[in-house]
């Protein structure tokens, strides 16, 4: 079996090797198939820097953070209720992981919670940037893809379903 190299953010892709492991590590990466997740984004704020990908990445999650709590303010002030309830975001099974273990959950639903809140609205760039990320960042961000499928196909709207 030959070495496999273990990196400091395990979700970003090889962005700083440490060193090698004589096995695959957990949920190799070999089985998830290369995807683009929120670790890249944090390569990409530290400027390639490995020494400053933890504050990077720790960023990132707390992005992700706000925007999921500001895009769940803004869904429930649409329908009438007050904006605090986007502070209810911070309670999701999700985003308490996340902020624990720095995991890409909290992404995959800040991306939900932006979808909610552009498809309640005339169709948007925000949708469709929500859902082209959605699964690149996790697997199971297919499923708001075909959620978006569905949406589409009930208000009849061709065109939007076919495109997603």
């Amino acid at each position: 079996m030959r070495p496999t190299s273990f990196v400091l953010v395990e979700q970003g892709g090889p962005v700083a090797v440490v060193g090698e492991l004589d096995e695959e590590p957990l949920g190799g990466q070999s089985q998830r198939g290369g995807q683009a997740r929120d670790g890249l984004l944090a390569w990409m704020g530290a400027g390639g820097d490995g020494s400053r990908v933890d504050r990077a990445y720790r960023a990132v999650v707390l992005i992700f953070v706000f925007l999921g709590s500001y895009w769940s303010a803004r869904v429930a002030a649409g329908r009438g209720r007050s904006p605090h309830w986007g502070a209810a975001f911070l309670l999701l099974p999700a985003t308490i992981v996340s902020l624990e273990r720095m995991t890409v959950d909290v992404a995959l639903a800040a991306l939900v919670a932006g979808w909610i809140f552009a498809v309640a609205r005339p169709p948007s760039r925000l949708q469709w940037l929500c859902l082209a990320l959605a699964p690149l960042v996790r697997e199971t961000g297919l499923i708001l893809v075909a959620a978006a499928v569905i949406v589409a196909l009930s208000r009849r709207r061709l065109r939007s379903a076919a495109a997603a």
